[in-house]
């Protein structure tokens, strides 16, 4: 059975699941790294070179080729003397390394002294690996009850799951120890719903994740979609809607639960359209509506589907009428509706045509949120075509008055997680709407906010734009965004991922199973 097969079973044990998801539990060798001084004399137990290269005023947090600082080998092999120089020297207790491990997963499988060492330093208690696993998770796993009450007592959310929607009670029993999952089940109970949030279809659990089914109405197919597209207009409907989707996708299942299941909106879709769901991990072979031949995983890549849902419309002769990715609210999608009900599709792009229908007058909108701590001041100069950046650079493009801009404040921009991985990005914030500033453009461009948003096709707000060190687009967000979706795409684009695939999913699934080669290579 190969590494995905093993991965897909659930069928591994509790040692071989902590090292899939990149869980030491128990100190390791370490060959060459192409690290720093700091990485050679932890690695070597030099703590007399250690002093010396902090004493000299060294950054504290560089990082070797596989992202790993020096705090994480000392907390790895347990020495914690060296942890408490390099926290006193500065080192941040909350870098991730490209398998998105931090010093305080680490520190599960050590003496639970330097786990106290880490929270004294003010470590994300709650930090995720590449699995969405949390320390508190692997604690469980590993039947670690001692860092598992430390972890309890510094704030440590129970009610969260990882990426395979698991909990520390689930780790915990997986772990066989029985008592400490009734302990934790207990404590999950007592604690709010995990995404338990105001009435609202813009309103999901995102860390909740369950499979997603798609509905009775939707459309068996044979995966030959000229073939759907044909009995599609000849039953005198507008064409074929490809919901792209895959499993455990809370925004697919928010976008089918709380918008096309509402009735008006169930009604207007089946009387135009016939619906079929594809899975983007699919290798099964297709034909697209217009006639190419491939695998469903190769259509979704070429589609630029870098996330799910991605809703493809489909015309005559295998036209394709519109793209939309992510989640879009009700009112919003009832709005996309009349767009291609109304065939303006043939006359001017989306975001046109919701900036014209949505001009109505306002009273006195609310401004901006300014987050003068996250975002650089302007004036911005992001010409990146003689010489590549530093670091990468993320754009958000808010408007005055926009609910989903204060969302995003208030449930994204907010995390810890996310801010300190913004911490590594050039971050920027643009006002959609402005006429007036201009901006030097990653590609040399001279333009206001408003005609940069314009020419790059957005249609939502807020739109959040991903670029690397050379200035070329690796991902973007034109559809609302919770946490998990934008701490993930953070991660993507630092790690270069959008390089080889640029679908949050796959890219992420990629990972787990490059933690488990590397782990069984041990």
């Amino acid at each position: 059975m190969n590494t995905t097969s093993i991965l897909a079973s659930g069928r591994i044990g509790t040692r071989t699941l902590l090292l899939v998801l990149g869980l030491s539990i128990a100190p390791v060798a370490f060959g060459s790294t192409d690290g720093s001084p700091l990485h050679d004399a932890v690695r070597t137990g030099d703590l007399a070179t250690l002093r010396s290269v902090v004493a000299a005023g060294e950054n504290p947090n560089p990082r070797d080729n596989a992202g790993r600082t020096a705090l994480s080998f000392a907390v790895e092999t347990g020495n914690e003397q060296a942890v408490r120089m390099l926290l006193d020297a500065g080192a941040s207790p909350d870098i991730n390394d490209f398998l998105g491990r931090a010093p305080l997963h680490h520190a599960v499988g050590v003496t639970i002294g330097i786990a106290r060492q880490l929270l004294a330093a003010r470590a994300d208690v709650d930090i995720r690996n590449s699995g969405g696993v949390t320390p508190l998770m692997q604690a469980a796993g590993a039947g670690r009850r001692d860092v598992v009450r430390l972890l309890l007592k510094a704030g440590a959310r129970v009610d969260f799951r990882d990426y395979q929607g698991n909990t520390a009670e689930d780790w915990a029993r997986r772990g066989q120890d029985a008592e400490l999952a009734t302990l934790l089940s207990v404590r999950i109970q007592s604690v709010q719903a995990p995404g338990a949030l105001p009435a609202g279809d813009e309103n999901f659990a995102e860390d909740v994740f369950t499979d997603v089914h798609f509905p009775l109405w939707f459309e068996p197919s044979f995966l030959d979609l000229r073939e759907d597209l044909a009995t599609a207009t000849e039953r005198g409907k507008t064409g074929l809607l490809v919901f792209l989707s895959t499993r455990r996708c809370s925004y697919c299942k928010a976008f089918i639960d709380k918008v096309l299941e509402i009735p008006d909106v169930r009604r207007r879709v089946q009387s135009a359209f016939d619906v079929v769901g594809l899975e983007i991990m699919d290798d099964s072979p297709m034909i697209d509506p217009e006639g190419n031949r491939s695998s469903v995983r190769d259509y979704a890549t070429a589609n630029e589907a870098a996330f799910t849902p991605t809703l493809i419309f489909y015309g005559a002769q295998g036209r394709r009428m519109l793209k939309i990715v992510g989640y879009y609210p009700a009112e919003r999608f009832r709005e996309v509706l009349d767009y291609l009900e109304g065939g303006h599709y043939d006359r001017e792009p989306l975001r046109q045509y919701l900036a014209r229908v949505e001009a109505t007058p306002l009273p006195a909108p609310t401004p901006i949120i300014r987050d003068d701590e996250l975002f650089e001041r302007p004036p911005h100069m992001l010409d990146r075509t003689a010489f590549a950046a530093e670091r990468p650079l993320v754009v958000v493009f808010e408007s005055p008055g926009c609910e989903a801009c204060q969302r995003l404040h208030e449930r994204v921009l907010s995390d810890r997680s996310v801010r300190r991985l913004m911490t590594e990005f050039d971050s920027i914030q643009l006002d959609a709407t402005d006429t007036v500033s201009r901006i030097r453009t990653p590609d040399g461009g001279l333009m206001s906010p408003a005609q940069w948003y314009e020419a790059l096709g957005l249609s939502y707000s807020p739109a959040i734009l991903f670029f690397d060190r050379d200035g070329q687009e690796a991902m973007r967000l034109d559809s609302e965004t919770q946490r998990f979706r934008m701490e993930g795409t953070l991660q993507l684009v630092l790690e270069g991922g959008h390089k080889q695939d640029a679908q949050l999913q796959r890219w992420r699934w990629k990972k787990a199973v490059q933690v488990f080669d590397q782990s069984a290579q041990r």
